[in-house]
């Protein structure tokens, strides 16, 4: 009896553990689904973790306060929205107010109250709000529209940001609108403790840049133009024109530095145009040293907004040399860093890269097929400043493109070959056939050709 029961005994626990492992593979198949179904809903993008990732600062800002050179009409602003992304260029995201998932963000994208607009590596993009004022954002850059709202008692217009990452450029346009009372900006920086309001005054235009450094949790506001008030546990702090300031959390406001000047470029002059064949030229890029600097941003890149940015270097010498550009236009500007932070950046000046594989034109006015005569004034045409060779002797080329050359023949046959070199080494020929009927000594007579 004893066996039978111990043999129960297994056949009960074999069937308990075979629903138990039925129940779990059940309970996994039904988690299974819902993850399904969430990720059919909810649409993936960037986790909070990689958005908010550190990284060092990658400045794609704008040449961001000429007159909106560049800066499109990306729709309207409409009567609930706070403000448009006027651009964005590579990878950039948004979030609305309420949403799980972070979305792509296309040009003309209205944006909300608590929406978050988010520029991953080596992208950028523009917010213009209701009257014109504009803020750049640079790479993995994180911005959060807080508030947007009317100062009955000022009758100012007040937006209200918070910085989380990254970096930003600002203008305040003043209009018709607020001349009663300018533009006004809040953004909360450095573990939201500090505010900072900007004000148009006697119809000036307020430029800013502020940065933030995720692994100190330390802010840099710098003013170009315009003042600003910096407000830190209850303090107020006056930050004036070309000055910066660092902000750090739970500690007070120090005295503001001015920022060192911006430096004079020399070379390439604008509108350059850097053209080769094979293999792209080496450019350099040089400024003049500017007083009490301790090294320089280089930002080269394919629009005026510096948006679409193909290089960022710090350097700590007055020049920097690329080698692989690409066919296309380009724009480049250096920024000065000294013990005030960093300065203003320099005129912004364009070169343009193009590849020619063309060869240059070539016309050649050959004696005729049989000649009596010995010499012959071979003419023609080529593109100005391509070099000449006629049966190897190279020959002037006039500023209009045209050469011309008495050219010895010899009795019998006679193979002429004329090659039109250009700048870049493309190589245009032409030959000619000519036969000589004349006796060893010919006949000295030179024949033009007609023209």
């Amino acid at each position: 009896m004893s066996v039978i029961a111990q043999g129960q005994g297994f056949k009960h626990a074999g069937s308990w553990l075979l629903e138990a492992s039925t129940v779990l593979l059940l309970v996994l198949l039904f988690f299974v689904l819902i993850l399904s179904i969430v990720q059919t809903v909810f649409p993936s993008g960037p986790t909070l973790a990689s958005l908010l990732r550190a990284a060092n600062p990658f400045d794609l800002m704008a040449r961001p306060f000429s007159d909106r050179d560049g800066l499109t009409d990306a729709g309207t602003i409409g009567h609930e929205s706070a403000a448009v992304l006027a651009e964005a260029r590579r990878t950039v995201y948004h979030k609305p107010a309420g949403a799980v998932a972070w979305t792509p963000a296309t040009q003309g994208l209205e944006l909300n109250n608590r929406d978050a607009i988010q520029t991953l590596s080596r992208s950028g993009a523009v917010i213009r709000f209701f009257n014109d004022d504009v803020l750049t954002l640079g790479e993995n850059t994180l911005v959060i529209i807080n508030q947007v709202q009317d100062d009955m008692f000022s009758n100012k217009k007040r937006s209200v940001l918070t910085l989380v990452d990254g970096e930003l450029w600002g203008r305040v346009t003043p209009t018709q609108r607020t001349s009663a009372g300018a533009s006004s900006y809040e953004i909360a920086v450095a573990g939201s403790i500090a505010k900072i309001k900007l004000d148009a005054k006697d119809g000036g235009k307020p430029e800013f840049k502020i940065t933030v450094d995720p692994k100190t949790n330390i802010a840099a506001l710098t003013m170009f133009k315009g003042e600003a008030e910096i407000a830190t546990e209850g303090l107020i702090q006056l930050i004036q024109s070309r000055e910066s300031v660092q902000l750090e959390v739970d500690q007070p406001t120090p005295p503001p530095r001015p920022i060192p000047d911006p430096p004079e470029l020399i070379q390439p002059k604008h509108g350059f145009e850097a053209i080769y064949r094979d293999l792209p030229p080496r450019i350099n890029f040089e400024w003049i040293e500017a007083k009490n600097a301790e090294a320089y941003l280089f930002i080269l890149a394919r629009d005026e907004l510096f948006l679409d940015v193909v290089d960022y270097a710090k350097v700590k010498v007055p020049y920097f040399t690329h080698g692989n550009l690409k066919e296309g236009d380009y724009y480049w500007k250096v920024s000065t860093l000294g013990t005030g932070g960093e300065g203003e950046f320099s005129a912004v000046l364009s070169l343009k890269v193009i590849r020619d594989d063309v060869p240059p034109r070539l016309n050649v006015r050959f004696p005729p097929r049989t000649l009596s005569i010995s010499r012959y004034m071979i003419t023609g045409e080529t593109e100005p400043n391509a070099k000449v060779l006629i049966d190897g002797q190279e020959v002037e080329v006039d500023e209009n493109g045209r050469f011309s050359l008495d050219f010895q023949l010899r009795s019998g046959s006679n193979v002429i070959v004329v090659e039109a070199i250009d700048a870049q080494g493309n190589i245009a020929y032409e030959t000619a056939r000519i036969y000589g009927k004349f006796g060893e000594d010919g006949d000295e007579t030179t024949l033009s050709p007609t023209i």
